[in-house]
């Protein structure tokens, strides 16, 4: 949903104030004209291609964005209260849960001169230092305003505020947002999916059609769908009946207990009241990868946390990391981090934020029933060679050709490679093309041109991964349809071990790997930035295609 607003001549420090509600001072003089596109037939409910609807700008955005300018008359008016029949749980949840619901407003480049573009989209908070939950297509297109406001988080009470795109999983099409408020803000508590039955109530409470904080009521529908957006495919979703419309997308799917169980991502083509919502317990799984704090400012931990289960506690230490040697251990529950109090792998994972390799980080820990605190320093993430140092051959990378059957990418290190030689390209070798049970290594160094954040693309059907150094950066594993899963890291200057694997099953097989980073826009990972190992004088062979087992 998009609105088109010529603002008043005012300065962008008063047009764009993050503190203070909505005025309608600021309108005064405003030229406003509303295109507002609402989607019926696309899958993604935040934008549209099918039908536009021209509303009444002023209306629809003076009653959804400024809901204190009505004319008194208009205003509610106090009254009685309401019986029991009326006053029922549903309207106690609704009350309970709607001051941590936002509708989302995207400034957007665009349009005719002269003109500020707003598209609409739906969110909650989930922390109470306002870290705020959404999806990657609602905010997508302001990704790239690193000088400008990249849009306005709007609260039911009235206040609003500019939030900053604080990470980003387009895969997934997951997005966390902050605001920054001074004060702590109600917030949805995050529930579980595994569990969900036909039949069980749902709430959705979202902007459709830029009319903020709507209320529509359903139930759970159908479990174990999958669905796709304009960027991402999605097979952890669950459907529900409560109605959507454009703008939708972002908001909470919320139980009766008042717990977020997914995030409204899209609706059926061709179709009524069948809509979407990505599992919380997908997203949960996801969100260390989300926030990314290790990989994208160079530290090293070492540990991973249950993010399924309450509290936050130790499912993995990595051997010589800076937890290892402090002796922590699996099972260990953490109950504080760098002086915050710690609940949930979530809040854990929002403490690691905006380290550096070399800081101290305090830990408070509960092993059995004693309480301890340990002080960790974080270690650099990741060693380099230097450019002037070239580990080998420029052109591409080492490749070794499996045969087998997989279900999803075995341990290549325990397998016999059926054939081996150099790849000039991450890309199947002609050789294999329409071949069944195969899997492929690519082995050798990426030269990293320059000190930046970079992100990898693997692209496969079926299972793929890309390692740098030791580290999985993308993990797109398992038998599936091609789809794109991406890792964002930050790197210096310099040569790093890269590996990239891949499995075919049967059927139609695809592999496809790029990058883009500082000054490199989305591409294949081309051939000039791939060197091999240095030789021992062998001389390399070709890949070797594996014989096909009898009656594949």
């Amino acid at each position: 949903m998009m609105i088109l607003i010529a603002p008043p001549a005012l300065p962008a420090s008063e047009r764009f104030r993050s503190s203070t509600s909505c005025s309608t001072r600021k309108l005064v003089g405003a030229k406003i004209v509303a295109v507002i596109r609402a989607k019926y037939t696309t899958r993604t409910v935040a934008d549209s291609r099918e039908r536009t609807l021209l509303l009444a700008a002023a209306a629809v955005f003076l009653l959804a964005c400024f809901p204190g300018s009505m004319p008194a008359d208009e205003k509610e008016e106090k009254t009685a209260p309401l019986p029991p029949e009326r006053d029922n749980p549903t309207v106690h949840l609704i009350k309970r849960v709607m001051p941590s619901i936002v509708a989302l407003r995207n400034f957007q480049p665009g349009g005719p001169k002269g003109l500020v573009n707003f598209a609409a989209g739906s969110g909650a908070v989930i922390h109470p230092e306002g870290y705020i939950l959404t999806n990657d297509h609602v905010i997508m297109a302001v990704a790239g305003n690193k000088d400008r406001p990249q849009g306005l988080a709007l609260f039911a009470d009235g206040s609003q505020y500019i939030f900053k795109i604080l990470a980003r999983l387009p895969a997934e099409d997951i997005a966390i947002l902050k605001i920054e408020t001074g004060k702590s803000l109600p917030f949805l508590s995050l529930g579980r999916s595994h569990d969900l039955v036909l039949g069980e109530p749902t709430l959705v409470i979202g902007n459709p059609n830029g009319l903020a904080h709507s209320v529509s009521t359903g139930i759970v529908s159908g479990l174990q769908r999958s669905t796709s957006t304009s960027t991402s495919y999605l097979p952890a979703v669950v459907q529900t009946t409560a109605p959507i419309s454009g703008g939708s997308s972002g908001s909470p799917l919320i139980n009766a207990l008042g717990q977020i169980i997914g995030v409204i991502t899209s609706q059926h083509d061709n179709g009524q009241n069948l809509n979407f919502a990505i599992t919380i317990d997908h997203i949960r799984n996801r969100f260390p990868r989300l926030i990314n704090a290790e990989n994208l400012n160079g530290f090293l931990l070492g540990l991973e946390i249950d993010m399924l289960e309450p509290g936050a506690r130790i499912t993995r230490v990595a051997p010589d990391s800076p937890a290892a040697r402090e002796n922590l251990q699996p099972g260990d529950l953490i109950t504080g981090a760098g002086g915050r109090k710690i609940t949930s792998g979530f809040e854990f994972h929002l403490a690691l934020m905006n380290r550096a390799a070399g800081e101290e980080l305090p830990i408070s820990i509960l092993r059995g029933k004693k309480s301890e605190a340990v002080l960790l320093k974080l270690a650099p993430l990741l060693s380099t060679i230097a450019l002037e140092k070239p580990p080998g051959k420029p052109g591409g990378l080492d490749l070794d050709v499996y045969e087998g059957n997989w279900s999803q990418l075995p341990d290549f290190d325990k397998l016999k490679a059926a054939g081996n030689g150099k790849a000039g390209s991450l890309s199947i070798p002609p050789g294999l093309a329409g071949k069944d049970y195969f899997g492929l290594r690519f082995r050798g160094f990426v030269r990293i041109p320059k000190d930046g954040i970079y992100t990898f693309y693997a692209g496969s059907d079926d299972g793929s991964s890309i390692l740098i150094g030791d580290r999985i950066l993308v993990q797109n594993d398992g038998l599936h349809a091609y789809s794109e899963a991406s890792g964002t890291i930050k790197l210096k200057a310099g040569f790093y071990p890269f590996t990239a694997n891949f499995f075919e099953a049967a059927g139609e097989e695809k592999f496809t790997v790029s990058w883009e980073g500082p000054g490199i826009k989305k591409q294949a990972l081309p051939a000039a930035a791939l060197f091999t190992k240095k030789t021992t004088g062998k001389k390399n062979k070709p890949p070797v295609v594996p014989c096909q087992p009898a009656g594949k």
